[in-house]
């Protein structure tokens, strides 16, 4: 039983594709993509505006035609209550490039804090290559302190390498995007 969270990479291409795979071992999966979402958000209830798409354990599928309808960000607690995963997939990080060390640390604990309690096995995937990677490696660094102790930390940049034009920078879309983004969800699920 797997769970896996996270934010727009995860309603993308990234998402969809690691959700597939893990289906096709005869898993139970039940993934969440929350757009925009940070730590945080799992365990406060921030809605989105932005995007959200969500696949539970029996294949249905919730992602609204309009990408702005507002969403909830389902709480952690809730769906660990209520699927009792074996292996929570966190991939998450990418909403929080420029925040302190601190803030970082803060974050990513409460919420490790909240998967460690359930005994389920943790799976931290930090965000894929952008752009504009200036800000990302001092917050690797930070995202792998918060993560280790608690669990596995897949590092995506060695997956990644954003197309040179098109698209906003950031998400993995079009032809090229998409290609990378399917193989970056294929290399991190055979390290998983």
């Amino acid at each position: 039983r797997v769970l896996h969270i996270g934010d727009s990479h995860t309603v993308g291409v990234y998402g969809t594709q690691m959700d597939d795979t893990m289906r096709d071992t005869g898993a139970k999966v039940r993934t969440i993509g929350v757009a925009g979402s940070s730590p945080s958000w799992w365990l406060n209830g921030t809605t989105t505006k932005c995007g959200f798409s969500s696949r539970d354990e029996n294949g249905r599928l919730d992602r609204p035609a309009d990408w702005r309808t507002p969403r909830q960000t389902p709480l952690l607690t809730d769906q660990i209550k209520e699927f009792k995963p074996d292996v929570i997939v966190i991939s998450l990080g990418a909403n929080m490039v420029g925040a302190s060390d601190a803030q970082v640390k803060a974050q990513c604990q409460r919420l490790l804090e909240v998967a460690k309690a359930s005994g389920a096995t943790i799976v931290w995937v930090g965000p894929p290559r952008s752009r504009d990677n200036a800000k990302k490696d001092a917050l690797y660094d930070s995202l792998r302190r918060a993560v280790e102790p608690y669990g596995t930390f897949i590092d995506s940049r060695p997956y990644t390498q954003y197309p040179t034009s098109g698209g906003d920078g950031i998400h993995y879309g079009g032809t090229e995007g998409t290609k990378i983004a399917k193989a970056w969800a294929g290399q991190v699920f055979d390290a998983i």
